[in-house]
């Protein structure tokens, strides 16, 4: 029973790194798959599709973590079961948050390049 509470806190911590990771997953798919497919001149609502998917990709991931930041800033998140220790709950959110704002940014870096350079250049 002690490791299910203490991997719900654990897995909200993480979040934002695996986040991160599936963003970058995603970038990368749509990227080969552009280029073995030939869809580098396809266009969507005025825009390249690569860059149009990857956008899209963008909104999801800075979506999750801004509403997953949110909760943590309001202290909705789950916590460790010994409440009696609120140190660590603090520490756990302080932490969460600052993972979360670091994926953040480096889901943006990600971004930045798929508008600078183009699919399979």
């Amino acid at each position: 029973m002690r490791e299910q509470t203490f991997f719900k806190p654990l897995f909200v911590t993480v979040s934002g790194l695996l986040i991160w990771a599936a963003h970058f997953t995603v970038i990368y798919a749509v990227n080969a798959l552009a280029c073995e497919r030939l869809w580098m001149a396809q266009r969507v609502m005025g825009m390249e599709l690569v860059p149009f998917l990857i956008l899209m990709a963008t909104l999801v991931a800075a979506g999750t973590l801004a509403v997953i930041g949110v909760l943590a800033f309001l202290n909705r998140t789950p916590s460790l079961p010994d409440a009696a220790n609120e140190r660590t709950t603090i520490f756990l959110r302080k932490v969460t948050i600052t993972v979360l704002a670091l994926s953040f940014v480096a889901v943006i870096y990600q971004t930045i390049p798929a508008f600078i350079v183009p699919a399979c250049g």
